[in-house]
């Protein structure tokens, strides 16, 4: 009987043992460090704000930038409301390899925000601030819907960033804009083409 007691009191004995408790421990600490990885990976961290991710559709995308009004600002984070690190100027190029769109107005085909690199510094320029696309033959700039008031604006500078002159478009369902070179006419190398679409209906052109 005795030969049976003593491999069975030291069984108790080793689970009962500090070197146990101690190993239960370190289990819920892990846990917990997982939950916080967990909320560190909603937030987006930039150099003056914590924004939570949920809040934004991020995507990745090479894009050159070019500003369309007299200036804009780069900020420290996607927000009007945090703090100016630089200033860009009319025509001034950088160039964009994410995008930021709030969740609220994701269905638009633009996006609110650009991340890019400027002079070394890394911020945040404001869409509404930037060109649509920029006519690299005639060096004009294109901008739809300009301040909210609909067609589009085209803004022709020089090679100091000045502006030259504005002129405005109408616009229905689309449009199409392209200089007219390398067609055997000397007089067309600041002559646009510019043709707008509407919804087509059966039976009609969409061309207007």
């Amino acid at each position: 009987m005795r030969t049976f007691l003593y491999p069975l009191l030291i069984l108790i004995l080793a689970s009962c043992s500090p070197k146990a408790q101690t190993q239960t421990g370190l289990i819920k600490l892990d846990t917990t460090t997982i939950k916080e990885k967990i909320i560190n990976e909603n937030l987006f961290i930039t150099q003056c704000d914590t924004l939570d991710k949920r809040d934004f559709i991020i995507s990745r995308k090479r894009k050159d930038l070019f500003v369309f009004k007299e200036m804009t600002f780069l900020y420290c984070s996607p927000s009007l409301n945090n703090e100016v690190i630089d200033t860009l100027y009319l025509n001034e190029k950088t160039r964009s390899w994410r995008e930021f769109s709030l969740t609220t107005t994701a269905y638009w085909s633009k996006p609110d925000w650009y991340e890019v690199y400027f002079k070394n510094k890394k911020g945040y320029l404001f869409s509404n601030d930037l060109a649509n696309l920029r006519l690299r033959a005639s060096n004009v700039l294109v901008k739809e819907n300009p301040e909210g008031v609909g067609g589009v604006l085209l803004k022709s500078v020089d090679s100091t960033h000045q502006l030259i002159d504005t002129i405005r478009l109408r616009k229905s369902h689309g449009y199409g804009i392209h200089p007219l070179t390398n067609n055997g006419l000397n007089f067309s190398k600041n002559v646009l083409k510019y043709r707008t679409y509407r919804e087509s209906c059966p039976g009609t052109s969409s061309i207007s």
